[in-house]
Formats: structure tokens, sequence, C-alpha cells
């Protein structure tokens, strides 16, 4: 959580500019949002695969590398400049990123109790939410005093680089379930040649014994209900970060904002998370996800009209802060869904599933919305509003069990899971 906070603080400061400095370079709109776009191209591609590699190896290293190349992409987006070395960079950074996401997820799903997950997201959407909100102030200020943009690529490289520094001191290490759970087999089987039993010689050697590792369920296992559910409407929450990457800056400027007031809606929007999450995840440890999802894929479809219908400067900030929060308790909401529909020793995997879905509506959206806005101010955000609404009814679809075959399968993580099918 605290290594997630680093990093993001630094990715907060570069986001009201990104866009800015890449238009500088003399880039149109539309190859903007291709550029951009690499980011969430190197997630997707990466995610699945380092979720499963996640769930068989230890999870730190593979954290504090990922870490590392998030800081040296964002010091050498300073250097090469070209559209191609831009989107080259962004690339290598997403899939850095995809590396990071779903090993950080599975090692939170893995130190908690089913009945505490949806807090325990909550915690970790505030306290990533918390460099988000300073970050933005810290660009903008920062570009400025200083002039120009490249204060927010050198913050984010050296705090991308003190983050994995962290983590690689701090972050327990050790061996993953599968090693444990293979290494225990080696040890019974040794001791049985002895005539020794296992649990006479754990209560010898080790006074408190490891927990007994949980053994991996089946892949088909993943192809559950309340999984796919959120994992559907998961695609039309992340619409908004491709949106706000690519368009926002530049829409606020049409509107009359300058950068400082594009730095103030950007801390707006990550202020909610950082305040209500585990509030949020209180209530959905009590009331179960579905009630907060509805609600907030509700208000997303508000906010999406609002932005669309905007004259000035000041009503989207509003709008945006609204969306904001109903967006932490539907983002909190999804996350524990996603580890309700985890199947035991598959979590890192089932969050590489979620977040590569998620990084898919990103791509989308930031090669969307670019073309769209220079066709039109307000058609990415009628996009937005059309898709979220289309995600959001066919999940509900798919969760309620319209489609029988999908089944909550046994052994699933989580209360939400114990429901009948």
């Amino acid at each position: 959580m605290v290594a997630t906070s680093i990093v993001m603080l630094g990715f907060g400061a570069m986001i009201p500019v990104l866009s800015l400095y890449v238009q500088s370079q003399g880039i149109d709109a539309t190859t903007i949002g291709i550029i951009i776009s690499g980011w969430a191209i190197g997630r997707l591609v990466s995610e699945p695969p380092a979720g499963w590699w996640a769930d068989r190896h230890s999870r730190k290293p593979q954290m504090v590398v990922a870490l590392m190349l998030v800081g040296i992409t964002s010091l050498l987006m300073l250097v090469f400049t070209s559209a191609l070395g831009l989107f080259v960079l962004r690339f290598i950074a997403g899939v850095a990123s995809g590396m990071f996401g779903p090993a950080a997820r599975g090692e939170l799903v893995d130190a908690t109790d089913p009945g505490t997950r949806g807090q325990a997201f909550g915690y970790f959407s505030a306290f990533m939410n918390g460099g988000f909100v300073l970050g933005p102030a810290i660009g903008a200020f920062g570009t400025s005093v200083f002039g120009g943009y490249t204060f927010p690529f050198v913050f984010m490289g050296v705090l991308g680089l003190a983050s994995a520094m962290f983590l690689g001191r701090y972050q327990r290490s050790g061996p993953h379930v599968t090693d444990l759970l293979h290494r225990q087999q080696e040890t019974e089987s040794s001791l049985a040649k002895t005539g020794i039993h296992a649990s006479a010689a754990e209560r010898v050697y080790s006074p408190e014994p490891e927990p007994r590792p949980r053994v991996q369920a089946p892949l088909r296992a993943i192809f559950n209900r309340t999984l796919l559910a959120a994992v559907i409407i998961g695609f039309g929450l992340q619409l908004t970060m491709g949106i706000y990457d690519v368009v926002w800056p530049l829409f606020m400027i049409d509107l009359g904002a300058d950068v400082a007031w594009i730095g103030v809606t950007f801390m707006l929007l990550g202020l909610p998370s950082m305040l209500l999450a585990p509030f949020f995840g209180r209530l959905v440890d009590t009331w179960g996800s579905i009630p907060f999802v509805v609600a907030g894929s509700v208000a997303m479809v508000g906010a999406g009209i609002a932005f669309a219908l905007a004259t000035e400067p000041v009503m989207p900030a509003v709008a945006a802060t609204i969306e904001a929060t109903f967006a932490a308790m539907l983002g909190t909401a999804l996350f524990a869904m996603v580890a309700a529909g985890s199947p035991q020793g598959r979590t890192s995997l089932a969050q590489g599933i979620y977040g590569s879905v998620g990084t898919t509506a990103i791509i989308v959206s930031t090669m969307a919305s670019g073309a769209l806005y220079e066709v039109g101010r307000s058609l990415p955000f009628w996009f937005f509003a059309a898709v979220v609404t289309l995600t959001f009814a066919l999940g509900m679809v798919v969760y309620t069990g319209f489609f029988g075959r999908w089944r909550r399968p046994p052994g699933m993580l989580g209360a939400e899971a114990e429901a009948p099918a």
C-alpha cells in the first residue's frame, strides 16, 4: 500500500500535463490518444501472464522490477520525444504496471480474510488515491514554478525508483503458496521414509508452524459468474481513465481553465476515494457489492451526460467530484467481487484478468476519445455514458444467472460466493 501510494504521487503529477506535453511536441489529438494508449496496450499484454507468474513464484522481485521500470521510462520521455519514442516508452511503462498490479492485489487478497476484503481494498484504494490527490497539485504547481513540462517527469522518475527501493527494503519476501506446498510434500515424503510423522516433526522443529498452503483450483474455475460480472462492469468503469488522460486537460482548456485549475480538478478526482474508500469497503463487507455497483454505475452515467453538456470549467469540476465519489464506491465493490470470484490459488491470475479487461477499456477510450474530440467536444462523454450503461446491464444479466451454464464453483473465496448459484 505504501509503495503504491509513493508511485501514484508521481503518476498523479504527470496526469495534468501529459497530453499537453505531447501536444507541445507538435503532435495532433488523435496521435496523442494513440501514444497515451501505449501504456494501456503494454498493461493489457502483460497482466494475465504476470498474474499467472505471480501465483507460482515470490511476488516481491516482480513488483520491485516493475517499479524501477516505471521510474526509468518516465525520465526517458524527456529524451525521446518523437511520436514513436513516446509510444514505446508508454508501452514499457504499461508492461511494468501490468507486472505490478496483479501481484500487489493478489498479495492483498492472500493476506486478508474473506469477511474483510472489501475494507482491505478500500484502504488500498485510499492509499493509491492519496498519492493521486496530491500528485496533480504538485505537478501543476511544479510546472508553473519551473516552467515547461520537465518537472512532473523528473518527479515521477525519482518517486518510481524510490518506491522500488522502499518495497525492496520492507516487503516480506518468501516462497509463494505453490512453492510452500511443494516443499511440504517433499518434507513429508522424506520424513515418511524415516518413520517420523510430519506433524510430529513440525511440533519438534517449529513452535509456530506455517499454516498449510491452499492447493490451486483448476483454471476452468476462473469462468464463474461473479468474476465475469465484475470484469464486464469493470470495463465500463475503466473507460473514465482513458478519457481523463487524453481529453480532460484539452477539454478544460477549451472551457477556459488554466493548468492550475486542471491540477485542482484531478486532485478532486482522487480525494473522495482517499477519504471514503475504507468506509465504502466496510459497507460492502456488510451489505454485499451489488447495491454499490448499481449506485456507482448510475452516477457515472449521469456524470458523463453532465460533462457533455458543460459550457464553463466550474460545473465539470463539481460533477467530476461527485462522479469520483461513486466511482470509488463502484471500484471497491468490484474489487470485492473479484476477490469473491477468485478460485483458490488463482488470486493474482483473477486480478490479472480483471485488470487486462479494464486495460482494454482504457485502450478503447484513449484511442477513441482523441478522435471523437476532434469531431466534437462532447462526443467522448456521450460515448462514455453509452458504454457504461451497456456494460452495467450486461454485467447484471450475467451475475443474476441468466446464462445458467456459468456457475460459481465450490471453494470460492468470499461471502458473496456462498450464495446459491
